[in-house]
């Protein structure tokens, strides 16, 4: 046989074969790898039909092709199968839905996944991680959405209350004084207090709300604001009620800003027809106690007066911890604003620049003729003892509001910057100390309580610059107006005058 006719497969080599040959031949012939079956390799890569290297917690394959191996999504009843399911990369779990937002965030596995991993033998983690540019994103959708997980979201995210404080924080806590320290309280220290509080910052939300809805361009933004301020405001309330009964050294500080910022939520609410402030219109089918206005509807004290009233009592009872608490520097300047006391007040209103003015010509006037007809009217309502301090305590806010001490300069003409402390106190004053008794006269419609209060339209313009109080003076005398017979609309004539205001009818 010549050895042309050999094959590759039965060339041997011989002495006189050529080593040259031999070594070309065999060189280029390819060399088998060795293969060893695999019987337990994933699903995935037998139908892909590909080598499967059995690693755990998932295979090289799967591992490198981002899919989910068989491996993790095994009984947990076999060892070899025991590691949890780890989500792909490619899929993702449904995302706390958000308002007026979506986002499709990838998934990550879940944390009673990862609890489970960590129970397993060191061995079952000998397959090293992928690299981390191969590695899934983290997911905030996958952590929300764990059964087990400690930051599960119960509610989802409230846009609007978010920015109903950013509003807060950014404009509406800067329009509420003058003060450079007083704006950094209502800036800082009330929204920490509401973290501590809901009644609080439901009551910083119901606060912007009316401050965005006051200067919203578009009427159906406007609407939607004035909503819910509504809610919020009547949320604040049934949860401050709650608290004042538990009234402690806790929450007294809460419980006195909540409060203040009730009463300014009163002054910038929506006016309604009948509205004068203390008193509210109910429908006629409320029945209960509430006192006709004459209009065929009842007259009701404002739901938020009760909690001056029980403001009152938290300040006389925890007046020591306030003064401690965050908002004590607030009750300080507000007190001495006032004179610090009943004999400050004797002094300034016996002063004789007090008593050169035209503003104590006027309370004189008043004091004669209100006492006067009080005293002729046979009705037992009609106590002069209630005019008389009303008018007193009235005429005190007037002295320390047109004070050189106690008012903003140029605050009664201008109309854009906000007043200072001094002066809001000595306005509100009068209110604060208002006797139950005169409140009763108002609700009942009295003509003279109504005249008497007219008169306090006069301080309220000195406030007109604030945003909550812009029309507030003139919208209560046209009420009062409207609720005075022709003869008793004679006794408003100085108030009317100094507002500069004309009735509408």
């Amino acid at each position: 046989m010549h050895i042309d006719d050999l094959s590759p497969e039965t060339a041997v080599a011989t002495p006189d074969s050529p080593a040259p040959w031999v070594a070309a031949s065999s060189s280029s012939q390819p060399r088998k790898r060795r293969h060893f079956k695999s019987r337990l390799g994933c699903g995935i890569c037998k139908r892909r039909k590909i080598k499967c290297d059995e690693s755990r917690p998932g295979c090289a394959n799967c591992t490198k092709h981002g899919v989910e191996c068989d491996f993790l999504a095994g009984p947990a009843s076999t060892t070899a199968r025991s590691t949890p399911a780890r989500p792909s990369r490619g899929s993702s779990l449904p995302a706390t839905p958000l308002p007026s937002r979506s986002a499709n965030l990838p998934s990550l596995p879940s944390l009673s996944s990862l609890s489970s991993m960590s129970s397993l033998p060191p061995q079952t983690f000998s397959q090293p991680l992928p690299p981390a540019s191969q590695r899934p994103p983290p997911s905030i959708s996958a952590l929300a959405g764990a059964p087990d997980s400690s930051l599960h979201a119960s509610q989802p995210l409230q846009i609007t209350h978010l920015e109903l404080l950013h509003n807060y924080s950014t404009l509406t806590s800067y329009s509420l004084s003058a003060d450079p320290v007083l704006r950094n309280v209502w800036r800082l220290n009330v929204p920490q207090e509401g973290f501590r509080h809901d009644f609080v910052l439901r009551s910083v939300f119901a606060l912007s709300a009316l401050h965005m809805a006051a200067f919203a361009a578009n009427p159906a933004d406007k609407a939607r604001y004035l909503q819910v301020a509504r809610a919020e405001h009547g949320a604040a309330l049934r949860e401050f009620v709650t608290a004042l009964s538990r009234a402690s050294a806790d929450n007294c500080s809460a419980l006195y800003i909540s409060a203040v910022m009730t009463f300014m939520y009163a002054w910038a609410a929506p006016r309604q027809p009948g509205d004068i402030f203390l008193v509210g219109k109910s429908p006629p089918e409320t029945g209960g106690n509430e006192d006709s206005g004459g209009d065929g509807h009842a007259s009701t004290v404002a739901d938020w007066f009760p909690l001056v009233r029980g403001l009152r009592s938290i300040t006389d009872a925890w007046l020591a911890e306030i003064l401690r608490g965050p908002f004590g520097i607030v009750m300080r300047l507000g007190h001495e604003s006032l004179g610090g006391g009943r004999p400050a007040h004797e002094d300034r209103i016996k002063s004789a620049a007090w008593q050169s003015t035209a503003e104590h010509a006027q309370f004189e006037y008043l004091r004669r003729v209100v006492l006067k007809a009080a005293t002729a009217d046979p009705d037992p309502h009609e106590n002069p003892a209630v005019y008389a301090t009303s008018l007193d305590t009235l005429e005190r806010s007037f002295v320390y509001s047109y004070s050189t001490e106690g008012r903003t300069p140029g605050a009664a003409t201008d109309q854009s910057s906000p007043v200072g402390l001094a002066q809001t106190s000595s306005v509100y004053a009068w209110l604060y100390c208002m006797e139950d008794a005169f409140v009763e006269l108002v609700v009942q419609r009295r003509p003279l309580a109504l005249v008497v209060f007219a008169h306090f339209c006069v301080l309220l313009r000195l406030l007109s610059g604030c945003w909550w109080m812009q029309g507030a003076s003139t919208h209560l005398m046209q009420e009062i107006w409207d609720l005075l017979d022709a003869d008793h609309r004679l006794w408003i004539r100085w108030p009317i005058e100094e507002l500069g205001w004309r009735p509408s009818k």
